[in-house]
């Protein structure tokens, strides 16, 4: 099955004072689910078949743009094509207008002011006047381009795919000519997708079936025959992943009588047959027969960074919650800076007061703890800032115990907090509080030379005058969140 990367750029004033449009961040990347194609010049016969399996290779990453000014260029970022073998198919990038405000029909559009331009390579803009690269683009999408008959603009491009990735460019200008109708394009929304796929007529005809590759195999190929053809030479073609665990093939209809999955190491299924097969119902081997294919989990591949070292990530989103695909909770002291990929694509922060806004790629954390990271239904990441760090107090000394006379604590873990050189008569009563009518801590029973024992609602009482450290444990193990030590 053939999906496509897909990049919506959306024009959003900053201020009424910024000349040009800002292009919201949002691109979406999805390995473009490979799929298998066979080319041939003759015959669908075992020597004159050639498959190719065409996929974004691992450097295709398109970012949102923002800050877009009027006559600036940007580089939106990088297709890369894949072929195994080596295979000169279509490239083709499309623009068109999605915008949802309400326009005045005669008011100019976004689409018509926006320029995509293609070079062959990675390359980077030049100097810093930031001019596209040097020589000629590979293809490109201009101001005088004619939409076809749905509205789109579109170029299309013959580029030979490799095993390694053959690199596209991808850049956009916002056309200088638009500074006159620049208030009637501020609200306006372009989508622009791309697709990389046979040429025309080499695609074959036949049916896409799927299979669950078992933990134990690298790969799965999969080896079709009718008579005397065969989808390909022994191990046959290799199938490629499609969702999960589940991996995905086109089989040519002429070849559709027999099958062999194996993982070209020795392990492979019993000849299997297409009886009971149906295209429709019916295109997945579950291993015993024929079966409807398993729907895929719901998930993200969402990688992160801070200070560009990779970090673990776990999803703690709460079932039911239908407003975010997923919540991440992260460490992160003042100043530290992190960032967000799903799959190829950078995530954007956003804030929210009168309107949405794009804070970009990165969040700089202004305070230090534990930040809550909230990616919506929209793709689009906020940010909870954690709760103002606990002070707790110690309270009781001289039948006091309201904060404004006690001791506050010392942080010494997440779990431990102290104070030292504290003064106590003999019979003391103390206890830990952090001000609030629930936020009350003692002890629940003594044990041997601990100091203390215990006083009417659970108060520590001590043994022994003198000066101590008291210490604060939040675990509270056995009901005991207090231990003093006589300091010498």
């Amino acid at each position: 099955m053939k999906r496509k990367t897909i990049v919506l750029l959306s024009s959003v004033l900053a201020s009424v004072t910024l000349v040009g449009g800002a292009f919201a961040a949002f691109a979406v990347t999805d390995g473009a689910d490979p799929f298998g194609i066979n080319v041939t010049p003759g015959d669908l016969d075992v020597d004159d078949t050639t498959y190719v399996t065409l996929k974004w290779g691992e450097t295709t990453g398109l970012t949102g743009v923002g800050n877009l000014s009027v006559g600036e260029n940007r580089k939106a970022g990088i297709v890369s094509l894949q072929a195994t073998p080596a295979y000169t198919g279509v490239f083709t990038l499309n623009i068109r207008d999605v915008t949802t405000a309400e326009k005045e029909t005669t008011d100019a559009k976004l689409l018509d002011y926006l320029n995509v331009y293609v070079y062959d390579g990675n390359v980077d803009l030049v100097g810093e006047q930031k001019a596209l690269p040097e020589g000629d683009p590979l293809a490109t999408i201009v101001k005088a381009t004619q939409k076809d008959t749905e509205g789109k603009k579109q170029l299309s491009v013959n580029v030979q795919g490799t095993p390694a990735g053959h690199e596209l460019s991808v850049f956009v200008n916002f056309d200088s000519s638009a500074n006159p109708v620049y208030t009637q394009l501020k609200n306006d929304k372009v989508f622009l997708q791309v697709d990389w796929s046979p040429k025309s007529g080499e695609e074959a005809t036949g049916d896409v079936i799927y299979a669950t590759k078992p933990s134990d195999w690298d790969k799965i190929y999969a080896y079709a025959w009718d008579g005397e053809k065969t989808n390909a030479v022994w191990p046959g073609v290799e199938m490629v992943h499609a969702y999960d665990d589940v991996y995905q093939i086109l089989i040519p209809a002429d070849t559709h009588a027999n099958l062999i999955f194996n993982d070209n190491n020795g392990n492979q299924t019993d000849d299997l047959t297409f009886q009971g097969f149906n295209p429709n119902t019916a295109p997945y081997w579950n291993g015993t027969t024929w079966a409807a294919k398993p729907s895929p989990s719901i998930g993200l591949v969402m990688t992160a960074t801070v200070d560009d070292e990779e970090i673990s990530l776990i999803n703690v989103k709460e079932p039911g919650d239908s407003e975010n695909r997923a919540i991440y909770k992260v460490n992160l002291t003042a100043g530290q800076v992190i960032k967000f990929k799903d799959g190829n694509t950078d995530v954007h922060f956003y804030h929210y007061d009168t309107e949405e806004h794009d804070d970009g790629t990165s969040y700089t954390a202004t305070v230090a703890g534990l930040h809550t990271f909230y990616y919506n239904k929209d793709s689009h990441m906020y940010v909870g800032l954690p709760e103002a760090e606990k002070v707790y107090y110690l309270v009781g000394i001289g039948d006091k115990w309201g904060i404004d006379d006690g001791i506050a604590l010392t942080k010494v873990s997440d779990i431990n907090y102290k104070a030292e050189n504290v003064v106590m008569a003999a019979g003391e009563n103390i206890k830990i509080t952090d001000g609030t009518t629930a936020g009350w801590w003692g002890v629940a029973e003594p044990y041997e030379n601990c100091g203390w024992t215990v006083g009417a609602g659970g108060n520590c009482v001590v043994t022994e005058a003198g000066t101590y450290t008291v210490n604060f444990w939040t675990n509270g193990e056995n009901g005991n969140y207090i231990t003093i030590a006589q300091q010498a």
